[in-house]
């Protein structure tokens, strides 16, 4: 299991969160530069999604709210691979706001 944080996009949602089975689902990859991507998804797969936050409109900024606060969240949620439209790590900026989203800190910047 991974403290990585990823942006999973499918028809209708975008969630922040781990991926409980990171290592059989998804393969990751770096570059020249050193940075990890997702190189391929497991298609036929299921993502197990937890430590999940949502990017919620507000005006001209986006907030994130932890996915439990909202209704009917829950600790995990399941996602078909073949449901999704776009996959890739966070960077470690907004993977440390989801953190304090989910700790239920503010940040101000």
């Amino acid at each position: 299991m991974s403290a990585q944080y990823f942006s999973v996009v499918t028809g209708k949602d975008n969630f922040l969160a781990n991926i409980k089975n990171e290592e059989r689902v998804l393969r990751l990859e770096e570059d020249e530069s050193g940075r990890k991507y997702v190189s391929s998804l497991q298609m036929d797969g299921t993502l197990i999604l937890h430590n999940i936050a949502m990017l919620i409109p507000n005006g001209q900024k986006v907030g994130i709210l932890p996915f439990k606060d909202l209704a009917f969240g829950s600790d995990y949620v399941t996602v078909p691979a073949c449901q999704i439209s776009e996959i890739y790590l966070v960077t470690e900026e907004l993977a440390t706001q989801i953190r304090a989203a989910l700790g239920g800190i503010t940040l101000a910047k």
